[in-house]
């Protein structure tokens, strides 16, 4: 199976189009026409993440957080963590997928599993409204 064949499946169940418009969803570094041999789960990669990954022959990470966020204006591996850790997935020819928001308000996503961990019960999405929006700050 390659990348783009999971990501197809995947998308189908949590479409990139249902994320917040400001999160960078999909993937993130690397190839779609890369052939899977072991996926790597974790919350966000990090160098201990890549490490491990690599260690176990994976050369798919699938990450909650996206690793680029914001455009990446130079890539300076000598003195940048992020741009070494974009050149050892390069170099391992490791792609990194990230599914955040995406998964967050898809049924049956992260969401709605926690919820049914804590037992809630009756799980819905709340209606998007600005009067339905409200900020909690606490210190």
């Amino acid at each position: 199976m390659t990348v783009k064949e999971l990501v197809k499946y995947f998308e189908d169940w949590a479409p990139k189009g249902i994320a917040w418009e400001n999160d960078n969803v999909g993937l993130q570094v690397g190839s779609q026409s890369t052939k899977i041999k072991n996926i790597f789960l974790a919350l966000e990669l990090t160098d201990q993440v890549l490490s491990e990954a690599l260690n176990k022959n994976c050369n798919l990470i699938i990450t909650h957080h996206p690793f680029i966020f914001n455009p990446i204006k130079k890539i300076d591996t000598s003195s940048d963590g992020k741009s070494r850790l974009i050149q050892k997935l390069l170099r391992h020819n490791v792609t990194l997928y990230s599914a955040h928001t995406n998964l967050d308000f898809t049924k049956d996503g992260v969401s709605f599993e926690l919820g049914r961990k804590l037992g809630l019960k009756k799980i819905k999405f709340l209606v998007n409204q600005e009067s339905n929006q409200f900020k909690l700050t606490v210190f």
